[in-house]
């Protein structure tokens, strides 16, 4: 018998071939129903998939339970840091005791009843908020369950008297501004532990002027703070940009013009006004731009929700009658919206609340302007309301956490 290596071909008869070719062609007849159901069930499949695909785009434009389920937690995750929802409630304090007004059901609450010294106020979350109360030229931060009104977590800053607090935007870092000695220090607290991170130069002054402006912010992401210190002197950062654990990203530097009322603009930019003018500086490059034509005597400026409008207010020193006012980004735009109001704060992107008070001529500090109440303004309609007829309000702290 002849063998057959693998480099070697078969030569096969003529009649062999032919009755190949008739058992080929049976073969694929008998193969034809397992193409056609491998065709309809590809067909199915992308049948399949645009309805799915149609009904998640109905979906998406019309809300419904069954998104939120899908993609809600999924979302709440990657967006934590960019939603915001409209405030409701309100802190603030009023005759040495820390009060809360509700927007929806207008409840005006006292939240303490000791006439105590306290000195600042953050919101945690819509249920929950922090003051800071000095004794005994010590001072200790406490926070209250609103609804409850119980007290739910307490300690001592070490410090001689707490100037600012926010909490970041997932509730889980409070960053604590104190005084200690002629030090002004940064303290980042979390659920176990609390610890000074950064020391500042500081003057301290007993009342802040219209121009001056000291508090700490987070970041949208809550990976950086930001200081805003201009009770410092020459040389020293007014601004300061930092991590969590103390490092320099960025500093701005105090002069004969101060950079003053600076916010994040999102998680690598920031804003801020300086000589009369509103900059803006990259945390990556460090570049600084001048956004605008001159704002002159503008102080407090707060960026809207949605990063579209900054709000501010302004002092006329000849008539004293101070105004709150909306600087459009994009369109460079100002409009004028309301007299006799200062220190506006969003409530959402069309609408604010701001302290009601008396034209001052004589007024170079917040603290020597007549508080009459709270107000609430529509920036589209021009209307307002009063919220809270009070002339002793202090300070107030909505729930811009």
């Amino acid at each position: 018998m002849k063998r057959y290596n693998d480099n070697e071909s078969l030569e096969v008869p003529p009649a062999t071939q032919e009755e190949l070719h008739e058992e080929m062609k049976l073969e694929r007849r008998e193969k034809y129903p397992a193409y056609i159901l491998m065709i309809v069930s590809l067909l199915l499949s992308v049948t399949l998939s645009i309805r799915f695909y149609t009904n998640l785009v109905n979906t998406l434009e019309n809300g419904s339970d069954s998104h939120q389920l899908v993609l809600g937690e999924e979302k709440k995750s990657k967006e934590l840091n960019t939603q915001y929802q409209p405030i409701r409630k309100i802190a603030y304090l009023s005759d040495q005791n820390i009060r809360t007004y509700d927007l929806d059901s207008s409840e005006d609450l006292s939240l303490t009843n000791d006439r105590g010294e306290y000195t600042a106020i953050a919101w945690r979350n819509k249920d929950e908020v922090s003051i800071a109360k000095t004794e005994n030229s010590r001072t200790k931060v406490e926070t209250y369950n609103v609804l409850e009104k119980n007290l739910i977590d307490n300690f001592d800053s070490n410090g001689q008297k707490i100037l600012s607090m926010r909490w970041s935007h997932d509730g889980t870092q409070l960053a604590v501004l104190y005084v200690n000695g002629s030090d002004l220090i940064l303290k980042l607290k979390d659920e176990l532990t609390h610890r000074d991170i950064k020391t500042f130069n500081f003057s301290n002054k007993e009342n802040l002027e219209l121009n001056d402006s000291l508090y700490v912010r987070f970041s949208p992401n809550d990976e950086k703070l930001l200081v805003q210190n201009t009770l410092t002197s020459n040389e020293n950062p007014s601004i300061t940009v930092l991590d969590t654990n103390g490092e320099v990203i960025s500093e701005i530097y105090k002069s004969t013009v101060f950079p003053t009322f600076a916010f994040f603009m999102s998680n690598d930019t920031i804003y801020y006004k300086k000589d009369d003018y509103l900059y803006v500086r990259s945390l990556t490059t460090g570049e600084e731009t001048k956004v605008n034509d001159r704002i002159v005597g503008a102080f407090g400026f707060s960026p809207s929700p949605d990063k579209s409008k900054i709000a501010y207010w302004t002092h006329d020193w000849g008539s004293g009658i101070p105004t709150i006012w909306t600087y459009e980004i994009g369109t460079n735009s100002i409009s004028r919206h309301k007299d006799n109001v200062i220190l506006p704060s969003w409530v959402d992107d069309k609408s604010l609340v701001a302290i009601e008070t008396k034209a001052c001529s004589q007024c170079y500090r917040i603290s020597e302007f007549e508080e009459l109440g709270l107000i609430k303004f529509e920036l589209n309609t021009k209307t307002s309301n009063s919220l809270l007829e009070r002339n002793d309000i202090s300070f107030f702290s909505s729930e811009n956490f």
